[in-house]
């Protein structure tokens, strides 16, 4: 091997995933894989094989006698059908492990979990959505795709394989990590200072706000109902903060939260019903409707594939919402994904209408004002419950 497999510059006029040089070199005349950063020529049977054994093996990329460069896997015509059949197998055994346990799971929770674990069976059955139906549905589905492709799909594949290898290989700034950190130790100090003192001070309900709580619309974001609300928010805002850093800059990520939380607020003032509501998820739907709107512009060339997964976003939130009314704010989720969306159609407005990175310096000065107005709310707020526990 002679190169890594690094993206290639920005700049150009191609994406940087689609140009000929956006992954490394390999020898001439022979078959190999790439896994774990560690090249390994071999016998195309030997490949075969190692494509076969799916996520065991880890083939991230291939390469054939005639290819000259690492590919992705599904671009080989050689182990295509390989490929495919990993796929499907892989696909079946998430399907039967996932029915099994939630067959288990969903019999014990529904008799015994709100006894032994002290939650309501409202959230008890959104927890039972998100780590049983949701997969099944996922292994479904991916199912049926694979059960359809051929051969002829192999380019759109690559395409998605390849936009998403450079995606995450950008190197984005700690901005949404930093946000991260500080919704942690927000509620840290919350719940250390009183969560039901906390929630009545900071949570946003339309009768605090009509009384005269006006910070309630934007402090809702930094209060979490519990460890399980905070963790399936942070590990939301980490994936979608670090593609709105990759295909535009760092800047947006607080701009958009900012916006879309005070969208979602906004929703659940107009909307029933009227009871508090805390997390972060009305900003995290917000950068999902960003990257939804961001994505249909036709000069991003942003592949297909990648829409579809957003749109997949969209229907598990849908599902979990359903699964937990009682305990999930409907009203928050749409308010930030329409504010989100309604700040990607300004940004295909304002941002030059190229292939990402997409970066315009006018909206991006926006995100300072907004990182430190999300900052001093945050300042606030830990203040005030390091005075509580005083």
């Amino acid at each position: 091997m002679t190169d890594s497999p690094i993206p290639a510059p920005s700049d150009g006029p191609l994406p940087p995933w689609q140009r000929p040089d956006f992954l490394g070199a390999a020898p001439l005349g022979s078959f190999g894989y790439l896994s774990e950063d560690s090249a390994r020529p071999c016998t195309l049977q030997e490949l075969r094989s190692a494509v076969a054994r799916g996520p065991e093996e880890r083939v991230h990329f291939v390469w054939g006698p005639e290819t000259g460069r690492l590919v992705p896997t599904a671009e080989l015509p050689e182990v295509f059908e390989s490929l495919r059949g990993a796929q499907l197998a892989r696909a079946e055994e998430v399907l039967r492990s996932k029915m099994t346990w939630a067959a288990v799971t969903g019999v014990g929770l529904y008799f015994y979990g709100e006894r032994l674990l002290g939650l309501p069976l409202s959230w008890l059955a959104m927890l039972w959505g998100a780590f049983f139906l949701l997969p099944m549905v996922d292994a479904v589905v991916r199912r049926r795709e694979w059960a359809r492709a051929g051969i002829a799909d192999a380019p759109a594949l690559g395409e998605a394989s390849r936009f998403l290898h450079w995606l995450s290989w950008r190197r984005t700034s700690k901005t949404t990590h930093v946000i991260i950190g500080v919704l942690v130790v927000t509620w840290l100090l919350s719940e250390a200072a009183n969560l039901d003192r906390s929630i009545r001070v900071f949570a946003m309900d339309t009768a605090g706000v009509k009384a005269g709580a006006w910070w309630k619309p934007l402090t809702c974001f930094f209060l979490h109902g519990g460890i399980v609300h905070l963790v399936f928010n942070s590990m939301a805002l980490s994936r979608l903060g670090q593609w709105v850093e990759g295909l535009t800059e760092a800047a947006w990520v607080p701009l958009i939260l900012l916006v879309s939380t005070l969208g979602g607020s906004l929703a659940g003032y107009v909307l029933p019903p009227d009871v508090p509501s805390v997390g972060a998820s009305g900003g995290v739907l917000g950068l999902l409707g960003f990257l939804l709107v961001l994505a249909r512009h036709p000069g991003r060339a942003i592949p297909p594939a990648f829409q579809r997964l957003l749109w997949q976003w969209v229907a598990y939130v849908v599902v979990l919402g359903l699964i937990g009314w009682k305990v999930i704010d409907n009203a928050a989720h749409l308010g930030g994904l329409l504010a989100g969306a309604g700040l990607g159609v300004l940004a295909n407005g304002r941002l030059p209408s190229g292939h990402p990175p997409v970066r315009g310096a006018a909206m991006a000065t926006l995100g300072g004002p907004a990182a430190a107005l999300l900052a001093a709310t945050a300042v606030w707020m830990i203040q005030a419950f390091i005075k509580a526990l005083g």
